[in-house]
């Protein structure tokens, strides 16, 4: 593809409406061409309003430097080490990526001469992991930028082979060198907001018309260059239900296992987005036959094709319930995204090496977790929550087969993850988690024990119901008479009333202040009931006890 074969498609003749654009998007847009710059909506935003879909962010591309693009936008800063970008910020939340034209990499003019590129700065050995260890865009969370921030290398020696991976990449050039330096042709479409029209250089709208997958210009190269463009190319053939064509295919069965030259944060990122993008089991599927899966996690990949195949069909469905829950709101952690994906290879696994107690059971878990996952590093904080979130799904199990829930779970942090989790594995095996365990989560006060018998939860004759606990009848005061100190909101209960209660949650101070309507100023003139009473109570029982002195009763007092 050259510049002879560019293509403009005017407004009447394609289907972006500016209806459909982000108003703050085009509040970017509009300023930078009234400021005398280009500004160009770019990337997953095309090509999403081509295909009638909703994009999930809208991203500029402009011929202004950052530094110019700061100074129009008040409610902007500037990120990035390795190639700066702007974000503008609006009132709404929404926040809206400027990038500036970036032109040919350094590593593509040295391989079209014929040259050995140069690696990094000069620097080899451990000087190139230490220089370039992470570079990531923070807040960064589209698919499409021209080049994916973050591709590093790991520990190279002085005597291995030079590298195309690209690390340096501040170099600024025209809207063409920008379009030909992003992934995939599908993602290289621009939208001019001055007249209206859709700028094509890499044959995106072909390769839309014909839903095929293809990475602009040579794969092998450019998966060398940045092997994470292999699972952007599964990620958008997966979700777009595109083929992926033949040059690109069989570029990544080559390169498969250069995925993990990459830093294992980003690593994770691809993947975490490839899980909760809501077409995970067919880019699962799709890395598993292409041998990426192989790379970055060997001891699943073996799993998923050798091992039990009602566990493997388990895991398949597991996914999938996964991706229809992805359209429901918040998105998964990763601890429930991973005991989704791995959970049935851990239970197998542990049920193999044998198990005695929950001890030795979470233990077993949890270094069976960090095995599998040595590859791409996962943090101790997600192996941790990945064993307590498969014991608490034994305790669920045994609350369906019981029919009760322990209070004490429900107010563990972790019990809402686990709730989640509990449901695609519901879902996985045909059922569904019952209402009266989902009332657990739903319904639990914050400051007391659950609704039901005392310690637990348990399911009545309706639907979602749970039975309420029974109501102590309060003692009433005696008139003229010294009052109960139970009675009292602030005195401390003695006797049987305290091993009444003793199994309740404490209450927070905040609401304890607000059900007693105190002000802010009578919080910290608290003081032993006595003294708290008012004055009005103090005279009536001073009065009631100068009454039993004389062997006579007081009268009381008239209602204040």
């Amino acid at each position: 593809m050259s510049s002879t074969d560019l293509r403009i498609v005017p407004r009447p003749e394609h289907t972006v409406s500016r209806k459909r654009i982000d108003p703050n998007a085009l509040k970017v847009m509009y300023r930078l061409h009234r400021a005398g710059f280009k500004g160009y909506l770019c990337g997953g935003g095309v090509r999403d309003l081509l295909l009638a879909r909703r994009p999930k962010d809208f991203d500029i591309a402009t011929d202004a430097r950052p530094h110019e693009v700061k100074s129009l936008f008040r409610n902007s800063r500037i990120i990035g080490r390795r190639f700066k970008i702007t974000q503008v910020y609006f009132k709404d939340g929404t926040i809206v990526q400027v990038s500036t034209f970036r032109a040919s990499s350094e590593f593509e003019e040295v391989a079209d001469s014929g040259g050995p590129p140069e690696v990094g700065d000069g620097l080899v050995g451990d000087e190139v992991g230490a220089e370039t260890a992470v570079d990531t865009v923070a807040g960064d969370g589209s698919d499409d930028m021209p080049l994916e921030t973050g591709a590093v290398a790991r520990v190279t020696s002085a005597a291995s082979p030079p590298s195309l991976l690209i690390r340096r990449d501040n170099v600024y050039g025209t809207p063409e060198e920008d379009a030909f330096r992003r992934d995939l042709t599908i993602n290289g479409l621009f939208y001019d907001i001055s007249d209206f029209s859709i700028i094509d250089y890499v044959g995106g709208l072909a390769d839309l018309e014909a839903k095929v997958i293809r990475i602009i210009g040579d794969p092998d190269i450019r998966i060398q260059e940045d092997p994470v463009r292999m699972v952007r190319a599964i990620r958008h053939s997966a979700r777009l239900d595109f083929a992926i064509d033949s040059p690109t295919r069989e570029a990544i069965v080559r390169h498969a296992a250069r995925l993990l030259e990459c830093s294992t944060a980003r690593v994770l990122d691809e993947l975490y987005r490839d899980l909760r993008g809501g077409a995970a089991a067919p880019a699962l599927k799709m890395m598993l036959e292409l041998g990426l899966l192989d790379a970055i996690l060997p001891a699943l990949a073996r799993f998923l094709r050798d091992g039990p195949r009602e566990e493997i069909e388990r895991t398949w469905r597991s996914v999938e319930a996964l991706d229809a829950t992805s359209d429901y709101g918040d998105a998964p952690q990763p601890g429930v995204l991973w005991s989704v994906l791995a959970g049935p290879y851990l239970l197998s696994r542990v049920a193999v090496d044998g198990e005695s107690g929950s001890g030795d059971f979470g233990t077993a878990i949890e270094l069976a977790f960090r095995e599998l996952t040595r590859p791409l590093a996962v943090g101790r904080k997600d192996a941790e929550r990945v064993k307590l979130l498969l014991l608490t799904r034994r305790r669920l199990e045994q609350a369906l087969a019981t029919g009760r829930l322990p209070k004490t779970l429900v107010h563990r942090p972790y019990f809402e993850d686990a709730i989640s989790y509990f449901d695609m594995v519901m879902r996985a095996d045909g059922g569904e988690v019952p209402g009266w365990l989902r009332a657990g989560r739903e319904l639990a006060p914050v400051g007391g024990g659950m609704p039901g018998a005392p310690g637990d939860v348990s399911p009545t004759g309706d639907e979602g119901a749970t039975s309420p606990a029974p109501r102590r009848r309060r003692r009433r005061r005696r008139r003229g008479g010294r009052s109960s100190s139970v009675d009292s909101p602030l005195a401390t209960p003695t006797g049987a009333e305290a091993e009444a209660i003793v199994d309740t949650e404490p209450i927070d101070e905040e609401e304890g202040v607000a059900a007693l309507g105190l002000t802010g100023g009578e919080v910290g003139e608290l003081a032993p009931a006595e003294d708290a009473a008012p004055a009005s109570a103090k005279r009536r029982r001073r009065r009631g006890r100068r009454g039993r002195r004389g062997g006579g009763t007081s009268t009381p007092p008239a209602a204040e």
